[in-house]
């Protein structure tokens, strides 16, 4: 999923006034990483009013109270804050570890260097023209940047790039061939200064099987990016964003073996990074509370034969610029005033048996 200003950190977390964004009392990674429990649950960074009004106690609140829904709240934002700060660390993760180290969660870091339709954000300051893998001062900016994150701050779960299928679809096999180059660098620099740290990449699980019809996508089935992956052998587990009602109308409507080609491609621990429906009508997409509390059970029914480190719904709270974003409207277990939907019950059930 790509929405530019889903995971701004808003005003109250710009000013500073809950977390700070430097080593200095932040805590310094100390208890290493890797996941903490064979299978954690979670929501994405959405605090009540996400994240058009959001307070300073609503994010308090958002990390203070997360237990409910599982151990993980997703941090999935971009590489860089701007052109000008290439090469530092985000302050999206700075963030991330911060308020993990305060309120004892699971923190979830995603570095997506893709924009909406798999459009790249790779130009450098000295070569804006260059917008792919093969600007080397790009390549030696990210590189930098995850070893710095990784040395200092060592957090369990680190993905570099975001559901990259659509950069696959988009782009040529040369451009491709040099994102895997750039991966794998930083897999084995990561794993130098923190090895227990979770390192993976995410795939949009509709796109790989050639469906999202109520996307107007038209792509056939194509598993080779995942395959190309998995080629490298630097992969800790295998990340996916899904979201069924791009296909299909009701949950019911899902196939009994909808996430059995997973199989056939990686036999490792699978994430789920981003799962949802919608709690409400958004046409094309079909939606209501029922159809969202019962995919949730569906879910877990059709994934049973995985190895699961984690799912994560994608917002606790509806974003506040919905409107704006069909595909996504309405995706909250909760309003975005904290109205919960009956979703919110079943996902705090789930949570409280498997966590």
């Amino acid at each position: 999923m790509n929405l530019d200003a889903h995971l701004s950190l808003g005003p109250a977390l710009c000013l500073g006034a809950v977390f700070c964004f430097t080593a200095a009392g932040c805590g310094d990674g100390s208890d290493g990483g890797g996941q903490e429990a064979p299978f954690s649950m979670g929501v994405g960074l959405s605090p009540r009013y996400h994240t058009g009004g959001s307070s300073v106690q609503d994010w308090i609140d958002h990390f203070s109270g997360h237990a409910p829904w599982g151990r993980i709240i997703a941090f999935h934002g971009n590489w860089r804050d701007s052109m000008e700060s290439a090469g530092q660390i985000p302050s999206l993760a700075l963030a991330a570890m911060s308020a993990a180290d305060q309120y004892d969660f699971t923190p979830v870091i995603g570095l997506g260097w893709t924009v909406g339709g798999g459009s790249p954000d790779l130009v450098s300051r000295t070569d804006t023209l260059d917008d792919s893998w093969a600007n080397t001062e790009t390549r030696d900016e990210f590189l930098a940047m995850v070893v710095d994150l990784a040395g200092e701050y060592r957090p369990p779960f680190l993905f570099l790039g975001n559901e990259l299928n659509m950069y696959y679809n988009t782009h040529t096999d040369e451009e491709w061939r040099s994102w895997l180059e750039e991966y794998s660098a930083c897999y084995d620099a990561i794993k130098a200064v923190s090895p227990a740290t979770v390192v993976y990449t995410t795939f949009q699980y509709e796109l790989l099987e050639g469906l999202g019809s109520h996307n107007g996508w038209s792509y056939p089935a194509d598993w080779r990016p995942v395959d190309d992956l998995v080629d490298t052998g630097r992969l800790d587990a295998l990340g996916f964003t899904s979201y069924p009602y791009f296909e299909y109308d009701n949950p019911d409507e899902i196939p009994g073996d909808y996430y059995e080609r997973i199989a056939e491609h990686w036999s490792g621990p699978v994430l789920f990074s981003e799962i949802g429906w919608l709690g409400g009508e958004s046409p094309p997409y079909s939606g209501g509370e029922t159809e969202q509390a019962e995919f949730i059970a569906r879910f877990f029914q059709l994934t049973e034969s995985l190895e699961l480190y984690y799912a994560v719904w994608l917002f606790l709270h509806d974003w506040d610029g919905q409107d704006s974003q069909p595909a996504f409207r309405f995706i909250g277990l909760r309003e975005n005033d904290g109205s919960p939907r009956l979703a919110d019950e079943v996902w705090r059930s789930e949570a409280a048996a498997r966590e």
